[in-house]
C-alpha cells in the first residue's frame, strides 16, 4: 500500500494542468494537483520526450530535409564562369569498337581531322589541343587543353555577352582528312577508306558533359556526367549547338547562428541539332566538314536557395506538437476539475456541512445511531471520527446516486447556469448547492474577503496589549516519542500554575499579618547593615513579578482574613519567624520597590491613554505592527497588568506561550520553593 501511495503522490507531482487552480496569497504559493491531471501530464511528457528525441535523431543524422527554393533565371547582364577541362570530354567509337585514335595508330593513316577552337567574335580563332582526361572514370576520352588561351591548362574563364549570345564559344570541327592540317610525317586515307571505316551508321561521336547538383542530404555537390551521341552522314553536315546553363546555389546553415555560402557551376545544358547539305558547307568554307559542335553559355540559368533548419526551428516544430498535446490536456481538465471539486466538497462535509454528512451517515445505517445515555460522549466521538473518514466518492455514488459522467456534466453546465431548478431531485439540488459553496471557497476573491473579515474580527476581540504579547507567542517542534510523556508535558504547565497560586496565597497570608508592623522595617535595615555576611546569603523574591503580585493584593487582606481558618490559627507561630532579620529586610525592600514601580505603571497608563484618545482600535493594532516603540510600550502594559493580578485566564495562556519567559517563571518557582523551605525549618 505504501508503494501504491508513493506512486500516486509521484504522479500528482507531475500534474501540469493544475495551473488554472494556482493562486498566490502574498508570498505563499498553493497548487492543487490531482491524480488524473498527473496521469495526463505523464502521458504528455512521455510523448513529448519521445517525439523530441526522434526530432533530435533526425536533425543530427541530417535526415530533416531543408527548405529548397529553385527558380529559372534570365541573365540580362554579362557574366563569366570558370570552365574546367574535364567538363567536356570527346571520343569517336567505330563500329569495330575501336576508337579513332587506335585505328589511326594501327593503319598509320589519318581519317578525320578533329579541330578544337576557342572563338571570340571579332577575333581570330585560337586552336586548342586535346589531352588525355585525368579523371579515372573517363580516362579513355580526350579533354581540352586551355593552356593556349588561359594561364591554366585545366581552367578557362568562359564569358557570356548579353548582346551576342554566342560571342564566346568552343567549337569542334570534324573534317575529312585534309593534308593542310597534317604534319609532314602523316598521311591521309583515301575517301573510300574513310567511307568504309568511319562514315557509317554505327559510328558514334560521344561527348560527355559534366554538370553539378547540390545534394542536401549529403550537404555537398554531386557531379552528374551525361553522354551525348552524334552520328555522321555522307550527304549532310550535322551542326550541334550546346547551351551551357549557369547555376548558383546559396546555402544557409548553422546550429543556431547561421552562415551563408554561395557557389556557381554548370547546372544543365540544352542541345540543338541542324542538318545542312555537305555541298553547301563545302562551298561556304571550302572544307569537307561532316560535323560541328558549338559550345557557349546560355542566357537562361537556375538560382537555388537552400535553407537548412536551425535547431530553433526544431524546437518550434516540437512546440507545435507539444501545444496540441497541452490542448488535449486542457480539455481533460474538466475531469481533473471534477476530482478537484470532489476533494473540496469532501473538506466542506468534514469541516462545515457536518449536518449533511451526519444525515448521509445516518441514512446508511440507522441502527448504529441509537444513542445510549451511558455512552453519549463515546457515541459523539465515534460520530466525529466517522465524519472525518467520509469519502465524497462514496457519498456521491450511494447517497446522491450520481455517476462520474453525470457529475462532470453537471459541473460543465453549472458554469453557465448555477441556479437550482425546482424540477431537480433532492440529490441534484444538494450536489449543486455543495458545488456552489465549494466554488466560493475556491475563489481567491472570496477567500481574500473572508480572510480580511476574520483578521478584523480577531483584532477587535483582543486588546492592544494582548495583541502585542501574542506577537511573541509560539511553540516548539518536537518528535513524538511517547504519548504518556506528551500528555504529561501538556498537563505540566497547569500543575505548575496551580502550585504557584498556592505558594502566592501562602506568601500573601504571611504579608497580610505583617502589614501592621511595617514600621519595624526601618530597624531591621540598620541591623542588616551591620550583618553583611547574612545579607549576602539572604533569599530575595523576584522583584519583577512576585512582589508586585503580593503588594497589589494587600488591599484585599480583608478577604483573605475570612477565607481560611488555618491561616488565622498559624499567625502566632509565623509572627516570631517573620520578625527574623533576613525576612523582614526583604519585606522592606518590597515596599521601597513597590512605590517606584507604581509610579512607572501610572506613567505607562497615561501614555496608553494618550495614544488611544483620537485613534480607533484597529489603528492602534496597526501602529503596534509598524512602530517598535509602541509595540514595546503595550508589551510593558501587558506585564504591568499581569503583575497587578488583574489579568484574565486568556492573558495567562498568552503569557505561558510567550518566548523568553519560561526561564523567569522557573526562577520565580525556585525562589518560592526556597522561601517555603526556610519557613518550614523555622517552624
Amino acid at each position: 500500500m505504501k508503494a501504491v501511495s508513493y506512486i500516486q503522490q509521484s504522479i500528482k507531482q507531475l500534474d501540469l494542468f493544475s495551473i488554472p487552480f494556482f493562486f498566490n496569497i502574498f508570498n505563499n504559493e498553493n497548487k492543487r494537483k490531482t491524480i488524473f491531471g498527473g496521469a495526463v501530464s505523464l502521458i504528455v511528457i512521455c510523448i513529448s520526450i519521445i517525439y523530441f528525441s526522434y526530432l533530435c535523431y533526425l536533425y543530427f543524422q541530417n535526415q530533416i530535409n531543408p527548405t529548397i527554393s529553385q527558380i529559372s533565371q534570365y541573365y540580362d547582364q554579362n557574366y563569366s564562369i570558370q570552365l574546367q577541362n574535364n567538363i567536356l570530354a570527346f571520343q569517336i567509337i567505330l563500329p569495330s569498337g575501336k576508337t579513332l585514335q587506335q585505328l589511326e595508330q594501327e593503319t598509320g593513316l589519318q581519317y578525320l581531322n578533329v579541330l578544337p577552337f576557342y572563338v571570340a567574335q571579332g577575333q581570330k580563332k585560337q586552336l586548342l589541343s586535346f589531352i588525355q582526361c585525368k579523371d579515372s572514370s573517363i580516362n579513355n576520352f580526350l579533354c581540352l587543353d586551355f593552356s593556349s588561351v588561359s594561364n591554366s591548362q585545366s581552367i578557362l574563364d568562359f564569358n557570356y555577352d548579353k548582346d551576342t549570345q554566342a560571342k564566346y564559344k568552343i567549337e569542334l570541327q570534324f573534317i575529312l582528312c585534309n593534308n593542310q592540317f597534317l604534319l609532314p610525317t602523316q598521311k591521309c586515307a583515301t575517301y573510300q577508306q574513310i567511307r568504309q571505316e568511319v562514315i557509317k551508321i554505327e559510328t558514334q561521336a560521344i561527348m560527355i558533359i559534366q554538370t553539378q547538383k547540390y545534394d542536401p542530404s549529403k550537404k555537398r555537390f554531386e557531379i552528374n556526367k551525361k553522354s551525348e551521341i552524334f552520328g555522321f552522314s555522307e550527304g549532310n553536315s550535322i551542326f550541334t549547338q550546346v547551351k551551357l546553363q549557369k547555376g548558383s546555389t546559396t546555402i544557409n546553415q548553422g546550429f543556431v547562428l547561421q552562415y551563408e555560402s554561395r557557389s556557381e557551376y554548370l547546372s544543365d545544358y540544352t542541345i540543338f541539332l541542324q542538318y545542312i547539305p555537305s555541298t553547301f558547307v563545302q562551298q561556304e568554307i571550302n572544307l569537307d566538314l561532316i560535323g560541328s559542335v558549338q559550345i557557349f553559355l546560355s542566357d537562361v540559368g537556375m538560382s537555388q536557395q537552400v535553407q537548412f533548419p536551425p535547431f530553433t526551428s526544431l524546437l518550434a516544430q516540437f512546440s507545435s506538437v507539444f501545444n496540441v498535446l497541452v490542448v488535449i490536456g486542457i480539455i481533460c481538465q474538466f475531469w481533473a476539475q471534477n476530482e478537484l471539486v470532489q476533494d473540496f466538497v469532501e473538506v466542506q462535509l468534514k469541516s462545515y456541512f457536518k449536518h449533511t454528512a451526519f444525515h448521509f451517515i445516518q441514512s446508511q445505517n440507522t441502527q448504529k445511531f441509537r444513542i445510549k445515555d451511558s455512552s453519549f460522549v463515546k457515541h459523539l466521538t465515534q460520530l466525529y471520527n466517522q465524519i472525518q473518514g467520509i469519502q465524497y466518492q462514496q457519498y456521491a455514488d450511494k447517497y446522491s446516486k450520481l455517476g462520474f459522467f453525470n457529475r462532470v456534466k453537471l459541473l460543465i453546465f453549472s458554469r453557465f447556469n448555477q441556479k437550482i431548478k425546482k424540477q431537480d431531485n433532492k440529490e441534484i439540488k444538494i450536489f449543486k448547492a455543495l458545488y456552489s459553496e465549494t466554488q466560493k471557497q475556491m475563489s481567491i476573491l472570496e477567500l481574500q474577503k473572508e480572510l480580511m473579515q476574520i483578521k478584523i474580527i480577531l483584532r477587535l476581540l483582543i486588546s492592544a496589549e494582548q495583541y502585542a504579547a501574542i506577537k511573541l507567542c509560539g511553540y516548539s517542534v518536537f518528535i513524538e516519542k511517547n504519548s504518556d510523556e506528551q500528555i504529561e508535558k501538556i498537563q505540566q504547565p497547569q500543575k505548575d500554575f496551580d502550585k504557584q497560586q498556592e505558594q502566592q496565597e501562602q506568601i500573601l497570608s504571611i504579608i497580610n499579618y505583617d502589614n501592621m508592623n511595617i514600621q519595624e522595617c526601618q530597624d531591621v535595615k540598620q541591623l542588616q547593615q551591620k550583618d553583611q555576611s547574612q545579607d549576602k546569603n539572604s533569599q530575595r523574591f523576584d522583584i519583577d513579578l512576585s512582589p508586585k503580585e503580593v503588594l497589589n493584593n494587600l488591599d484585599e487582606n480583608k478577604t483573605f482574613k475570612g477565607q481560611s481558618g488555618i491561616i488565622n490559627n498559624g499567625l502566632s507561630a509565623q509572627k516570631s519567624q517573620m520578625r527574623s532579620h533576613n525576612h523582614k529586610s526583604q519585606i522592606c525592600e518590597f515596599k521601597d520597590f513597590t512605590s517606584e514601580k507604581d509610579k512607572n505603571f501610572q506613567i505607562t497608563n497615561l501614555l496608553h491613554s494618550s495614544i488611544c484618545d483620537n485613534t480607533n482600535h484597529l489603528d492602534i493594532i496597526d501602529q503596534i505592527d509598524k512602530d517598535s516603540n509602541i509595540f514595546e510600550q503595550y508589551l510593558q502594559i501587558f506585564f504591568d497588568k499581569r503583575n497587578k493580578g488583574s489579568h484574565s485566564d486568556f492573558e495567562e495562556r498568552i503569557f505561558r506561550c510567550m518566548i523568553g519567559v519560561n526561564q523567569n517563571m522557573k526562577q520565580v518557582d525556585k525562589e518560592n520553593k526556597n522561601y517555603n523551605k526556610t519557613n518550614s525549618r523555622a517552624n
